[in-house]
């Protein structure tokens, strides 16, 4: 009976350590000083776009949002949201409001900035308008902006903001586009990477040109189109084995990169080159951790305690088993 008590006290003692160490998920702040205003200065290539604010939310001093009044309609009070989930509703927020006045409009870019001066703080919905220069249209992404923003260990009530965008090319008709595909290689060596690769051209749905890219060319093939109203598109054909393909760039510009994927020796066998290098067969399965990206290491202690108590209850069920056959 004495052994189960001390097990029981062994448990008790870690659920302790866990609760002890296990880190606090809010950050801590210093107060934010809710009797200033603030600031957000706008930075944009787009000269001549204009930007309106709708406040949000209010901030508290210790940084905790309060969804206002006139907004409560379009979002629910719940700021817990990862930087796609930010992007996505900043988007379907700025849809929604489409020709309700804003808290501040008028901001006009001009020489590369305007800046939106004495802000109540809290949280803004920046949004703007698109531009076309040079034939160039500039379209901002709608994005959200806290006064004051949290920058090297302070408050910081003069905000600046760049917002992101897209853009696209307006040509005449008859006017050649110049079009361009580029490859690019990442975190690979000359002696894994293909001498090269095919590359297939769609205008429209239909296969216009396959090119194969090279050190000859310079991993790069150019083109040009005189009709305005036509869209192409890139595929590469058998991407090399051990790589990954993220294609990026624009309308008129794609970017095919293949990222090496460095391969994972089997467990067991000797690495190319070393025989006597040997990698180690994979340990016994049990509680290992798993890096999720949650940098305050909960999932180490949710671990320990886990294993901890469970090797408590199995020492628990043999002495209970012991003692039924003395």
């Amino acid at each position: 009976m004495a052994h189960i008590k001390r097990l029981l006290q062994l448990i008790s003692a870690l659920c302790m350590l866990f609760v002890m160490a296990t880190p606090t998920f809010a950050e801590s702040y210093p107060d934010i000083d809710t009797t200033k205003t603030g600031s957000i200065t706008i930075t944009y290539a787009g000269e001549g776009a204009e930007f309106k604010l709708y406040h949000i939310a209010d901030v508290s001093s210790n940084a905790t949002f309060s969804l206002r009044d006139e907004y409560a309609s379009y979002t629910e009070d719940n700021f817990n949201y990862s930087d796609e989930e930010w992007l996505k509703l900043a988007e379907e927020l700025s849809e929604a409001m489409e020709g309700v006045t804003a808290d501040v409009e008028g901001l006009v870019i001009t020489d590369g900035t305007v800046t939106a001066s004495d802000l109540a703080l809290g949280l803004y919905l920046m949004v703007g308008t698109s531009v076309t220069i040079d034939k160039t249209t500039y379209h901002p992404l709608p994005t959200f902006v806290m006064v004051p923003a949290y920058i090297d260990d302070e408050w910081n009530y003069e905000v600046s903001a760049e917002p992101k965008q897209w853009t696209e090319t307006i040509s005449e008709p008859g006017e050649e586009v110049d079009y361009k595909v580029i490859k690019k290689w990442e975190k690979d060596t000359e002696d894994v990477r293909p001498t090269s690769v095919t590359v297939r051209i769609y205008r429209n749905t239909e296969v216009y040109k396959t090119v194969i890219l090279d050190a000859s060319n310079e991993w790069c093939y150019t083109w040009s189109d005189d009709d305005s109203n036509v869209t192409y598109s890139v595929t590469e054909v058998d991407i090399p084995e051990g790589y990954s393909l993220a294609v990026t760039g624009n309308e008129t510009e794609f970017i095919l990169t293949n990222v090496y994927q460095k391969p994972t020796p089997t467990p067991g066998t000797s690495t190319e080159g070393c025989p006597e290098c040997v990698v180690p067969s994979p340990k016994p399965q049990g509680f290992w951790i798993v890096n999720t990206g949650d940098d305050t290491n909960i999932g180490l202690f949710a671990g320990v305690l886990a294993g901890s108590v469970t090797a408590a209850v199995i020492v628990l069920f043999l002495l209970s088993r012991t003692q039924r056959k003395d």
